[in-house]
């Protein structure tokens, strides 16, 4: 128990402190825990405290990825530099090199390592590369305020279904038979698979040919439109827009995926009206469901918690997403940043109820939320699907 208290005051002087006005926080130590694990055996972890309590510790380590450290369990520790680094770009590429030698092909572009079957890697790696310069356009253009890439951002893309269940089950427990792929804030990985991958060379290696990569067919469509909106989550969550500690609510990490997930969009200039920036499959789909079964005054209960995510069909809840986030994002782009910095900010141990989500939304888009719905609900409705060309 002693040496409990003894590491908790070693941690908050670990642990890095918020940057103030006056002083620049100092740079984070690199911190060095032996923990013993439930099969007896130990484990060394290295990285940087982020938060800790009573119990517990995040440790974010240098290859981005989190562990939550149970401090009881932990053996022996110190520090082991002065300073905490991440892994470099060019080191995690190799590394990847030398784990999938003869399996799988490594290829960097930006700040993405793309992990693949050889053939698809290249198209893909220009892919996201244009998914992060499109994804600054999109929020520096709106003057949302970008944290700096700390960490190297790895796609893993798995040649058949059966190789991403298996690094998914390990990764994360029982993966949904719908699942195509995911962003892990804990690793801070994306995965994805894709089956009989057909090889390209020459000018399709573009981002343009990245369809053709995967075998020109509507499965191809669908895994370049999952690696767009993971990219995006993995984005936006090493951007600063979400956190990677706390709880982000669902309808605001979707709804802000999917403002960017159409392929077209990776090439908005910003000029023209809303109407050119439209989700076509999201708008289809919310016009649907506003038109027949979308219950009335939804939104208090939607951005008050995940429930609507369980309670309706799946499509009407990421429509209703998008939708909400699309009219932030056009008409209240300030508000929408205030919001997203507000609930990226909140400590791990902090769990809104209901009523204080509700309350903390009503703080910055206003008390009265029929009077926002029906602004909500007027402008979605005046967004017409034929005077946009088909993307």
């Amino acid at each position: 128990m002693r040496r409990n208290w003894f590491l908790l005051l070693i941690l908050s002087f670990w642990t890095c402190a918020p940057t103030t006005q006056l002083a620049r926080a100092a740079e984070p130590i690199l911190v060095e825990l032996t923990v013993t694990q439930g099969d007896g055996s130990e484990k060394v972890f290295q990285g940087k405290s982020l938060a800790h309590d009573k119990t517990r510790c995040l440790l974010m380590q240098r290859n981005g990825e989190l562990a939550d450290i149970t401090l009881a369990n932990v053996k022996s520790f110190r520090q082991a530099a002065p300073v905490f680094r991440p892994i470099p770009l060019v080191q995690v590429r190799d590394d990847l090199r030398n784990e999938y030698r003869g399996q799988l092909e490594v290829v960097a572009a930006g700040p993405f390592v793309v992990c693949g079957p050889a053939g698809t890697v290249a198209p893909m790696a220009a892919l996201v590369e244009e998914v992060h310069d499109a994804f600054r356009r999109f929020f520096t253009r709106r003057q949302f305020r970008l944290e700096p890439l700390e960490f190297p951002l790895v796609v893993m893309v798995f040649p058949s279904r059966s190789d991403f269940e298996k690094y998914a089950t390990a990764d994360m427990g029982d993966v949904p038979s719908t699942m195509r792929g995911y962003y892990s804030s804990r690793t801070n990985r994306t995965a994805l698979y894709v089956d009989q991958p057909k090889r390209v060379t020459g000018s399709q290696s573009g981002s343009v040919g990245t369809a053709t990569a995967l075998g020109g067919t509507s499965d191809a469509a669908t895994v370049t439109g999952t690696l767009i909106h993971e990219a995006i989550h993995q984005l936006a969550y090493n951007y600063g827009l979400h956190s990677r500690i706390s709880e982000t609510p669902r309808w605001l990490s979707e709804g802000l995926a999917m403002l960017m997930e159409e392929e077209s969009m990776l090439h908005d200039t910003g000029a023209g009206s809303a109407q050119q920036r439209i989700n076509r499959p999201r708008l289809l789909r919310f016009q649907q469901f506003s038109g027949t079964r979308r219950p009335a005054q939804l939104l208090s209960t939607f951005v008050a918690s995940n429930e609507s995510f369980e309670s309706m069909d799946l499509l009407d809840s990421y429509s209703e997403a998008w939708a909400l986030s699309f009219y932030l994002a056009e008409n209240r782009p300030q508000d929408y940043a205030r919001y997203l910095k507000q609930v990226a900010g909140r400590s791990p141990s902090e769990r809104l109820s209901p009523s204080e989500q509700l309350a903390e939304f009503q703080s910055y888009f206003g008390q009265d939320l029929k009077v926002f719905e029906s602004r909500y609900l007027t402008f979605i409705k005046g967004l017409r699907l034929d005077k946009v060309a088909a993307r």
